[in-house]
């Protein structure tokens, strides 16, 4: 079933460039996932700092089927949210009660091997860095 909720996330950076996915910290400063733009020594920290209550590195087979499942092909960004998912659903059922279903953001980072599943309640904040 097509998931129409979903959207370009970040419209605003103007992103051109094909990102490639370079790392994924979970540590005690947070969560940040690091890309690198193709042909730059430059590298994006998207930062969630502790908001996040959920995320997933699913590979890529795992990944053509939710793409195509949840009609995100129409989107043309490596980068998506949306208000309202099956991952979002789970989470707030799982929860009995502790969490409502308006507290969170389904963020996804489609690259190249897959998409990363993010979980949370605040926007990232994104920052440039020079390899």
């Amino acid at each position: 079933m097509v998931n129409n909720d979903f959207k370009i996330c970040f419209p605003e950076g103007g992103f051109k460039d094909e990102f490639f996915f370079s790392c994924l910290l979970d540590d005690d400063e947070g969560f940040v996932l690091e890309v690198n733009p193709i042909n730059t020594t430059k590298i994006l920290r998207i930062e969630f700092g502790y908001h996040i209550v959920y995320y997933e590195n699913l590979p890529d087979l795992p990944s053509i089927k939710f793409i195509e499942e949840e009609g995100l092909d129409r989107i043309n960004s490596q980068f998506i949210i949306g208000n309202n998912s099956r991952y979002i659903d789970r989470i707030v059922n799982e929860s009995f009660g502790f969490y409502e279903k308006n507290e969170f953001k389904h963020f996804i980072f489609r690259h190249t091997d897959g998409l990363i599943h993010v979980i949370t309640n605040e926007m990232p904040i994104l920052n440039w860095i020079e390899s």
